[in-house]
C-alpha cells in the first residue's frame, strides 16, 4: 500500500517540472543531406524542412532568413506567425532567392510570446557552373578505293579544343580492317574477290567524355588478271656428307608478282622445309635436314612445289648422301681436380673437357665415394663432406665420352678433419617500411644458418602493436591511426642457440584518413556590462587538429566587434534609462567545421536593481539532446548554449506569467507536504 502511495507524489513531481519548463525549440534540415552544410551548382535549387515547437506558449513568430558568410541578409525566406504550439514547413529555394556564387547561412529565429527564443542555422555553398566539354573533330577525308590484295592504309586525324587525349576505333568495319586506338591509323590487307564489292565502315573518336563519327563506304575493286605460272630460278644442291647439315634455298619468281606458297611433296624423313626462309622481290624457301650416316653412297629422291594459288610447278632432283672415313678425336680434360674439402662442407669441383670434332660430352664416376654425384651433362661433380675423426683419403675417377672414345682423371679427395666453430646465422630479407594507418602490416623474416641449426625470432625493439612468430619469423599487426606520418624502431633478432643477428629497420605508418576535428569554445562570456562604460570579452577555442581559427560575430548588436584572429570581441556599451538585453552569437571557425557560442548580455543602468538569474530547465535540456540527436548524422556545427541561452526578457512576464507561477508554486508546497505526510506514516 506504501509503495503505491509513494508512486503519486513523484508522478505529481514529475508533472510539476513538465508544467514547470517553457522552451521554445527550432530545427533546419536539408532534403539532400543529415549535415549542416551543403553544397550546389550556381542555377540549382534545393530544399529544406523548418520545424518550430512551444510548450505553454499561446503564440510564436517564425522568421527564416538566407543571410552571407558576413551575416548580410541577401533574402527573407520565411515569416510567419503562429498559435499552435508546432509547426513545421518546407521549403524550396531557386537562383531567384541567393544572389550567385558565393557562401551563404540559413539562419531560423523562433520567438514565442512570453518571449523566449531559439535560433539554428545552416551552411550553404553556391559553386560556379562547370565548362561544357567540346567534342572531338575529324579533320581528315577517308580513302575510300583499294584494289583487291593491296594494302589500305587511312590515318584518321581528329582535333579536340579542350586538348583532351583521343581515342580512337572502329565501330563498323570489314574483318580485314583494323585501327590503332592511339594514332588512328586504319589498316588491313584488301581481300582478292570476283566482282568490285562495296564496305561500310564507320570511325569513332572520342575524348573520354563525347565522340565523334565519320562514316564511308570503302570498295574494293576486282582486277582481271591473265596468270602465268611461277618459274624456278634455282639449281637444287644434289650432294651432302653423312652427318652433316644440307641446306637448299629454293628460289621461284612469279610474273604477276604473287605471294607463292612451297611444299615438300616427296623427302626423306630427315629433311624439312621453311616455307617463308626469306623474303627479297618474293619469298622464298629453305629445305634443311642433317644427313645420316651411311655406309656407302645413297640416294633420296626429292620433290618440291610452289604454287601462287593459280599455277602450280614442282621441281624433282636426286640427293645423294655421301660415305665419308671419319677419324674420331677423343676428348682432352683440361680442368685440375680440387683434392681436398673440409669436413661436413660443400664440395664442388667442375670438370671442363674440350672435343675436336665438336662431339656432345658425357660425364660419369668409374670410382667415387657416395656421397659424390656428377652431372652427366655439365660435368659437375657436387656433394657434403662426411665427418670424420682424422683426415681421410678417397679415390675419385671422372671419365668423360663422346660417344666414341673416354679419356679418365683419377684423383685422391682429402676431408680434412676440422674443428668447426659456429656461424651466425644470416638475414636475407628485406625489411618492410611502410603500412597505411588502421591497416595489417606483415614482413616475412628470412634467414639462412650454415651449419644447419633451428633459428628462433624476436623482437627486442618494437612498437606494442607488432609481433613475431618466434619459430617461422612471420612479423604481424595492426597499424594504429596516425594524425600524421609516424615512425617507429624496430629491431629483429634471429638466433641459432649460439649466436644472434639483428636486422633494425624504421616502420613508417602513414597517416591517410583524416577526420577533422571541430573547434571548441572553452571561454565563458562576460555577460554584462555597466552602460557607457567598455566591454571585453576574450573568447578562447581550441582545436585538435591544430588548425588556424577565425572568429566572427553571426549576432550582435552595432556597438560590439571582434578581431577576427584573436577572438577579443570589445565596444563601448550605450546609455540605458533600464537594464537592457542583447543576444550575442560568436562563432569559431577551422575552416572546415565551425562552433558557435550564444549568451545575453545585459547592460546595466547604474544603478540598478537586483538581477534575476534564469535556470536552464529540464524542457531546455530535453530539446538540447534531442537536437543534438537529430544532427549526430553528420559534422554538424556544435552550438553552445550556456548557462544563459534566452534573453531576460523572458523575465519580465506578463500579468498571466504571474498567475501561473502563483500556481505552479502552491503545487510545489502541496506536493512537498504529501512526501512529509507519508514519511511520517
Amino acid at each position: 500500500m506504501k509503495t503505491k502511495l509513494f508512486t503519486i507524489p513523484l508522478a505529481l513531481i514529475f508533472l510539476v517540472a513538465l508544467v514547470s519548463a517553457g522552451s521554445v525549440v527550432t530545427f533546419l534540415l536539408y532534403d539532400s543531406t543529415t549535415s549542416d552544410s551543403l553544397t550546389i551548382t550556381n542555377g540549382d535549387q534545393f530544399g529544406f524542412a523548418v520545424t518550430a515547437d512551444s510548450l505553454l506558449e499561446d503564440s510564436m513568430e517564425l522568421s527564416v532568413d538566407l543571410l552571407t558568410s558576413d551575416g548580410t541578409l541577401v533574402n527573407n525566406l520565411l515569416e510567419t506567425y503562429t498559435t499552435e504550439d508546432s509547426y513545421s514547413n518546407h521549403l524550396t529555394v531557386g537562383i531567384e532567392a541567393y544572389v550567385g556564387v558565393g557562401n551563404y547561412i540559413i539562419v531560423s529565429t523562433l520567438t514565442a510570446a512570453g518571449g523566449d527564443t531559439d535560433m539554428t542555422q545552416l551552411s550553404l555553398t553556391v559553386e560556379p557552373v562547370p565548362d561544357p566539354n567540346n567534342a572531338p573533330v575529324i579533320t581528315s577525308t577517308a580513302i575510300t578505293q583499294i584494289t583487291e590484295g593491296g594494302d589500305y592504309s587511312y590515318q584518321v586525324t581528329a582535333t579536340d579544343a579542350d586538348g583532351d587525349t583521343l581515342t580512337y576505333s572502329l565501330t563498323q568495319n570489314p574483318t580485314w580492317l583494323s585501327i590503332d586506338a592511339d594514332t588512328g591509323l586504319v589498316s588491313g590487307t584488301a581481300p582478292f574477290i570476283d566482282v568490285d564489292e562495296v564496305f561500310a565502315v564507320t570511325v569513332t573518336v572520342s575524348d573520354g567524355e563525347d565522340s565523334t563519327i565519320q562514316f564511308y563506304s570503302l570498295t574494293v575493286n576486282n582486277v582481271v588478271l591473265i596468270n602465268g605460272p611461277p618459274v624456278f630460278t634455282s639449281s637444287p644442291v644434289t650432294q651432302v656428307d653423312e652427318n652433316q647439315d644440307y641446306s637448299y634455298v629454293v628460289i621461284a619468281d612469279d610474273p604477276e608478282g604473287i605471294w607463292l606458297e612451297y611444299n615438300l611433296i616427296q623427302a626423306p624423313s630427315w629433311l624439312n622445309i621453311d616455307p617463308n626462309y626469306l623474303v627479297v622481290d618474293n619469298n622464298r624457301a629453305l629445305l634443311y635436314g642433317t644427313a645420316p650416316a651411311v655406309s656407302v653412297d645413297t640416294d633420296f629422291d626429292v620433290t618440291v612445289e610452289v604454287s601462287d594459288g593459280f599455277n602450280t610447278v614442282s621441281q624433282s632432283y636426286v640427293l645423294t648422301v655421301a660415305n665419308v672415313l671419319v677419324i674420331n678425336n677423343a676428348p682432352v680434360i683440361t680442368s685440375t681436380a680440387v683434392t681436398q674439402v673440409d669436413e661436413n662442407q660443400a664440395y664442388s669441383y667442375q670438370v671442363t673437357a674440350t672435343d675436336a670434332d665438336g662431339d656432345t660430352l658425357t660425364y660419369s664416376f668409374t670410382t667415387a665415394p657416395s656421397w659424390l654425384s656428377v652431372d652427366t651433362n655439365t660435368g659437375l661433380i657436387s656433394g657434403t663432406a662426411p665427418t670424420v675423426s682424422s683426415d681421410t683419403d678417397f679415390d675419385v675417377t671422372v671419365q668423360v665420352s663422346d660417344g666414341a672414345d673416354v679419356t679418365s682423371q683419377t684423383y685422391v679427395l682429402t676431408v680434412i678433419n676440422a674443428f668447426v666453430s659456429n656461424n651466425a646465422p644470416v638475414i636475407t630479407s628485406t625489411a618492410v617500411t611502410q603500412v597505411d594507418e588502421n591497416q595489417a602490416y606483415s614482413y616475412q623474416v628470412t634467414a639462412t644458418d650454415a651449419d644447419g641449426d633451428t633459428l628462433t625470432y624476436s623482437l627486442t625493439t618494437t612498437p606494442s602493436w607488432l609481433s613475431v612468430d618466434a619459430d617461422t619469423g612471420f612479423v604481424t599487426g595492426t597499424a594504429p591511426v596516425v594524425s600524421v606520418n609516424t615512425d617507429f624502431e624496430v629491431t629483429i633478432d634471429v638466433s641459432d642457440g649460439t649466436d644472434i643477428t639483428s636486422q633494425s629497420y624504421v616502420l613508417t605508418v602513414a597517416n591517410v584518413l583524416v577526420i577533422n576535428n571541430a573547434p571548441v569554445i572553452t571561454s565563458t562570456a562576460v555577460t554584462s556590462v555597466d552602460e557607457n562604460q567598455v566591454y571585453s570579452y576574450q573568447v578562447v577555442a581550441t582545436d585538435a587538429d591544430g588548425d588556424t581559427l577565425t572568429y566572427s560575430l553571426t549576432a550582435a548588436p552595432a556597438w560590439l566587434s571582434i578581431d577576427s584572429s584573436t577572438g577579443l570581441i570589445t565596444g563601448i556599451s550605450p546609455v540605458v534609462s533600464v537594464d537592457e538585453d542583447y543576444l550575442i552569437m560568436v562563432s569559431a571557425s577551422d575552416g572546415i567545421d565551425s562552433t558557435s557560442q550564444i549568451y545575453t548580455l545585459t547592460v546595466e543602468n547604474t544603478p540598478s536593481a537586483p538581477k534575476k538569474s534564469r535556470v536552464k530547465t529540464v524542457v531546455d535540456e530535453f530539446y538540447e539532446e534531442e537536437y543534438t540527436k537529430q544532427r549526430s548524422g553528420g559534422s554538424a556545427s556544435t552550438i553552445d548554449l550556456g548557462e544563459s541561452e534566452v534573453p531576460k526578457q523572458v523575465e519580465k512576464s506578463s500579468s498571466k506569467g504571474m498567475v501561473l507561477l502563483s500556481i505552479i508554486i502552491l503545487v510545489d508546497i502541496l506536493a512537498i507536504l504529501i512526501i512529509l505526510s507519508l514519511l511520517i506514516i
